[in-house]
C-alpha cells in the first residue's frame, strides 16, 4: 500500500505549504537556489511519508503471523479514559490540533502500537494535522543517548541521511508546531536508557511547546510527574467492540460463530478481562477452537496458546504431525524457547538483530545440558517458521508479542531450582518496576512460594521497622525509611485531593514498588478481611491546608531529603499503614502454616497410595 494510492493531492499541497514555510527565509536568494531547496525538501518529505505510510498500514496478527495484513482489516476504533472521563479517538485528534502532549497507556496486547500506526495514517490523510513523524523508541541505541537532545535524535534517524533538510530547518518546523511526534513503546526501552530519554522528552516539550507529542507505553507511575503531558488509558473493549474485532478476523466462519455464541452465553461474564484485550481475545479464539473451553488462570491460558501455536492450525483436524527443522519434540523446543526468553528478558532485549538472535539462542541451548547436538540455525527457523512465535520485520526479529517472553520468564522462575525465586523476582522488578502482571502469573503458578517465601518476609521486615517508630513525634521517619518521595496531585476533577505515596522497599540495594507488592496483596484481600481502600484519602483536608500554607499548586513531588517532607500531615496515614501491613503479616502467617501443612499432608497421602499399589 502506498501513500499515493490512498490519499488525495491535499497532502502533497500540505507538504508544499510546510516546505514554503520552512524555507521562507530563502526568498531573498536567487530563484534557482530557492527552487532547488524547495524541490529537494518536497522530495524528502514525500519519500518519508510514503515509506512510513506503507509501514504503518500493515500489521501482523496471531492469525496472520507470517504475512502482514492491511491494518484496516484488524483495527477496531479505540476508546480511552482520563480518570473517569471517556474519550474517543476523535478527542485525541483534537488534542493534537491543540498541541497537547499525550501519553497513551495500556497493558500488553491492548492495542497501543496498532492505534499509534492508525493515528499516523489518519494524520497523514488529513492535511490539517501538519507533517507527523512516527518513531519506534526501541530503535534508540546507546550511542543515541549521547546526543542528549530528542530533536537531534529524531532528525538523525529520520532525515540526516537524505541531506535534503538541515537540522536547523527541522528545528524551525518543530518551533512552528507542524511536526507532531508519535513515539511508540517507551516501556520497550532498556531501564538504563529511560532516565536520559525522559529528560530529553521533557526538555523537548518545554523547548517546542506548540509541537505535540503522542507516546505509548505500559502504565508507569513516573508519568504522574510529567506536568506537560496528559496521561490517557486505553479503555478495555466493550462487548460490541469484541464482536467487531472478531468480525474482522479471517477465520472459519462456523468456528468463529460458535465462539461468539459462547461469549454471549457465558464467556463474557466469566472472562471479561481476557476478552476486553484485543491480543488475548484473538488468543481465546484460537484456544477455544482447539480445546473447546477457556481456562480461568492466565498462565494456563498462555500455555494453551503456545500449544496452539505449536500446531499447524490448518492441519489440526487432519491427524497431521508437524516436523520441526531441529528434529526435536515440542517439549524440548519449549524448554529452549523458555531459556531464550529468560536470558533475553534479563538483558532487557525485546527485539533482536540477526547476531543478537543467534547469540541468545546459543545462550539458551547452553543452559540445557540434557539436549545435545543441536544446530542453532534449525532452532532459529523453528522459532520463526515452525512455531511462528517470533517474527521478522526487515532486519529485526521480535516476539509476536512481548507477553510471551514474560510468561516464559514466569514459568522458569517458579519451576527451576538453580537460582533463588526471590532473586529472580527482585531482578524482574529492577528491570521493569511495572511487572505486576508477570508477578501475578507467578502467584497463580505457585501461591505458597510467592505468599510465604516472598511477600511474608518483606511484609514482616516492614512491620518490624514500623513498630519501632513513634508516629506521634516522628511520623516522617517511617516515610524516610520506606518512601523515596511523596507525590501530591490535585488535578483530580472530583472533590478530594489525591495523595500518593510511592514506596521503595530496600533489600540488598534492590527497590520494590509498593504498588507491585499491593498488586499481589490485592489477591489476598479478596479472601480476607484486610482492606486498604481509601486510607490515603483520609488526610485530604490536612493536605489542602498544607498545600495552601506552602503555596503549592496542582502537583508537587516532595523528596525524602526535602524540608517539607518532615512537616507532611501523615501521622494517621503512618499508623494506618503500619496496622495494615501488620494485618497482612498476621493473615499470611496463618495462611502459610495451613498451606504448608496441607501440602505436606497431600504429599504423604500420595506416597502412601503408591506404596499400597
Amino acid at each position: 500500500m502506498t501513500l499515493e494510492n490512498n490519499i488525495s493531492d491535499s497532502f502533497n499541497k500540505s507538504i508544499g505549504n510546510i516546505v514554503a514555510e520552512i524555507i521562507g527565509s530563502f526568498k531573498g536568494k536567487a530563484v534557482r537556489e530557492y527552487e532547488t531547496i524547495s524541490f529537494r525538501m518536497n522530495k524528502c518529505f514525500s519519500v518519508y511519508a510514503s515509506n512510513t505510510y506503507a509501514k504503518c498500514s500493515k500489521v501482523k496478527t496471531l492469525i496472520h503471523r507470517n504475512k502482514a495484513i492491511d491494518i484496516k482489516k484488524a483495527y477496531v476504533e479505540t476508546d480511552f479514559l482520563i480518570e473517569s472521563e471517556s474519550l474517543n479517538q476523535n478527542d485525541i485528534y483534537e488534542k493534537i490540533i491543540n498541541s497537547d502532549n499525550i501519553i497513551i497507556t495500556g497493558s500488553g496486547g491492548s492495542g497501543k502500537s496498532v492505534f499509534l500506526k492508525h493515528l499516523y495514517l489518519t494524520l497523514i490523510e488529513n492535511d490539517s494535522y501538519g507533517f507527523p513523524i512516527f518513531f519506534e523508541l526501541r530503535r534508540v541505541s546507546e550511542s543515541d543517548l549521547q546526543v542528549g537532545d530528542l530533536s537531534e535524535l529524531i532528525y538523525n534517524h529520520v532525515f540526516e541521511r537524505s541531506g535534503d533538510i538541515t537540522y536547523n530547518q527541522f528545528k524551525y518546523a518543530l518551533r512552528k508546531g507542524i511536526m507532531p511526534l508519535l513515539l511508540d513503546g517507551f516501556d520497550e526501552l532498556p531501564v538504563n536508557y529511560r532516565k536520559s530519554l525522559v529528560d530529553s522528552i521533557k526538555f523537548f516539550s518545554e523547548k517546542y511547546p506548540d509541537n505535540s507529542i503522542v507516546m505509548t507505553s505500559r502504565p508507569d507511575d513516573q508519568f504522574l510527574g510529567w506536568e506537560a503531558f496528559t496521561c490517557v488509558q486505553i479503555k478495555p473493549l466493550s462487548e460490541n467492540k469484541i464482536f467487531s474485532l472478531l468480525d474482522k478476523i479471517e477465520f472459519d466462519l462456523e468456528k468463529k460463530n460458535a465462539f461468539k455464541n459462547a461469549i454471549k452465553s457465558t464467556l463474557y461474564k466469566t472472562h471479561t478481562t481476557f476478552l476486553s484485550n484485543p491480543l488475548l481475545c484473538t488468543m481465546m479464539l484460537l484456544t477455544y477452537d482447539s480445546f473447546g473451553e477457556i481456562p480461568n488462570k492466565k498462565h494456563i491460558f498462555y500455555k494453551e496458546c503456545f500449544d496452539v501455536l505449536s500446531i499447524d492450525h490448518d492441519a489440526l483436524k487432519n491427524n497431521y504431525r508437524r516436523q520441526f527443522h531441529s528434529g526435536l519434540e515440542i517439549d524440548a523446543i519449549a524448554k529452549i524457547f523458555e531459556r531464550f526468553c529468560v536470558v533475553s528478558f534479563l538483558d532487557q532485549v525485546y527485539e533482536f538483530n540477526k547476531l543478537e538472535y543467534t547469540y541468545y539462542i546459543n545462550e539458551a541451548i547452553d543452559l540445557l545440558a540434557e539436549i545435545e547436538d543441536i544446530d542453532p540455525v534449525d532452532i532459529e527457523k523453528d522459532f520463526l517458521e515452525s512455531l511462528s512465535i517470533m517474527q521478522k520485520d526487515g532486519d529485526k526479529i521480535s516476539f509476536i508479542h512481548r507477553s510471551f517472553q514474560e510468561y516464559f520468564f514466569a514459568t522458569y522462575a517458579v519451576s527451576q531450582k538453580e537460582l533463588s525465586l526471590n532473586d529472580l523476582i527482585f531482578e524482574m522488578f529492577c528491570i521493569d518496576s511495572n511487572s505486576t502482571e508477570t508477578f501475578l502469573m507467578m502467584h497463580d503458578m505457585d501461591t505458597l512460594a510467592i505468599e510465604c517465601n516472598f511477600i511474608l518476609p518483606i511484609a514482616s521486615r516492614m512491620h518490624a521497622k514500623m513498630r519501632s517508630v513513634d508516629t506521634d513525634t516522628h511520623p516522617y521517619l517511617i516515610l524516610r525509611e520506606f518512601f523515596e518521595y511523596c507525590e501530591i496531585d490535585t488535578r483530580s476533577k472530583d472533590s478530594y485531593f489525591q495523595y500518593r505515596l510511592i514506596y521503595y522497599f530496600k533489600s540488598n540495594h534492590i527497590g520494590l514498588s509498593l504498588l507491585d507488592l499491593c498488586g499481589a496483596i490485592g489477591i489476598i484481600e479478596k479472601r480476607s478481611e484486610v482492606k486498604s481502600d481509601g486510607f490515603f484519602q483520609e488526610e485530604s483536608e490536612s493536605i489542602k491546608g498544607f498545600l495552601k500554607e506552602n503555596n503549592f499548586r496542582r502537583y508537587y513531588c516532595i523528596k525524602s531529603n526535602n524540608k517539607y517532607f518532615i512537616n507532611l500531615p501523615t501521622k494517621n496515614i503512618c499508623n494506618r499503614y503500619r496496622d495494615y501491613i501488620g494485618s497482612i503479616v498476621t493473615h499470611l502467617e496463618k495462611v502459610c502454616v495451613k498451606r504448608k501443612q496441607l501440602r505436606s499432608k497431600t504429599l504423604i497421602e500420595k506416597i502412601k497410595k503408591k506404596r499400597k499399589k
